[in-house]
């Protein structure tokens, strides 16, 4: 991949403001919630970012791993310090974390 290209990973992040964005202050929400949204929008980023993960025995949770780590560096939410039962890609209820929109 070219130095000038982001990465799939960083393609896929660049889209986490844009459905930020049109949460009100204060929403709640977990992580796979957001991932949902962006990988039915984003399907093709999510695809190459999940095969830049290569031979990972578990790359659907380590990229949501990663994704989490990035949304966590976004000003616009924070996390709750609360976990809550979600359902993973594979319908699997995991507990996840919670996640709230800050004011803008």
């Amino acid at each position: 991949m070219p130095k000038d290209q982001p990465s799939p990973l960083d393609e896929l992040v660049s889209h986490f403001d844009a459905i930020l964005d049109t949460l009100e202050p204060g929403f709640l929400f977990d992580s796979h919630w957001i991932f949902q949204r962006m990988t039915k929008s984003h399907q093709h980023e999510y695809i190459r970012a999940l095969l830049e993960m290569g031979d990972d025995p578990a790359p659907f949770k380590n990229l949501h791993q990663k994704l989490a780590d990035r949304l966590a560096e976004n000003p616009k939410v924070e996390k709750t310090g609360n976990r809550r039962l979600s359902k993973t890609i594979f319908g699997d209820d995991v507990p996840n974390t919670e996640w709230r929109k800050r004011p803008s």
